[in-house]
């Protein structure tokens, strides 16, 4: 159109050098692959080329591959840390009224465990840094068509401290 436009605005960032153990959103990606260190470029992250997938929609026989960040885990008596990674994959039901997610709030207060987990996995790590590059390819592809919630739970097995962090994908009918 030959048009242009910018827009302003104010962003305010999260301070990860405290003490709280923190962590990055996850950053859906097309493709992860390991370039070894030394290399630059726009989507280099660390060791690591992160191909974004900004759309976090997957054709049927793709895989999801995620990245984050891991910031001020705790060093125990030896320098070392301790930490483990809890990833889970459930369904997102597609009818998400107020009425629904009313009652669905209710049952978490009472206790009530909603969406069950249809994939979980656990991972215990151990290094010697405080903050953390993680990568991880997921294979969805026995999974029906639909909307999932990616749950990523990390715990700091030094101070006990746990973070969690969220990812909505859709997995389409078609490979495109």
């Amino acid at each position: 159109s030959g048009m242009r436009a910018s827009v302003s605005e104010e962003v305010s960032l999260p301070d990860y050098s405290g003490f709280n153990l923190m962590m990055s959103d996850i950053m859906s990606a097309a493709r992860i692959i390991e370039v070894g260190p030394g290399h630059t470029g726009r989507f280099i992250r660390g060791d690591l080329e992160v191909i974004p997938s900004p759309g976090r929609t997957l054709s049927r026989s793709q895989s999801l591959f995620i990245y984050f960040e891991i910031y001020n885990l705790v060093k125990d008596r030896y320098e070392g840390t301790r930490y483990r990674s809890t990833f889970s994959v459930s369904e997102v039901p597609l009818v998400n009224s107020p009425k629904r997610r009313f009652i669905r709030s209710l049952g978490e207060l009472l206790g009530i465990r909603g969406r069950r987990s249809i994939l979980e996995t656990e991972i215990n790590r151990t290094g010697i840094s405080r903050d953390v590059r993680s990568s991880l390819e997921i294979d969805l592809s026995a999974l029906p068509d639909g909307v999932y919630d990616l749950k990523v739970t990390i715990t700091d097995q030094v101070s006990g401290q746990v973070v969690s962090k969220v990812l909505t994908v859709r997995k389409l009918p078609l490979d495109y």
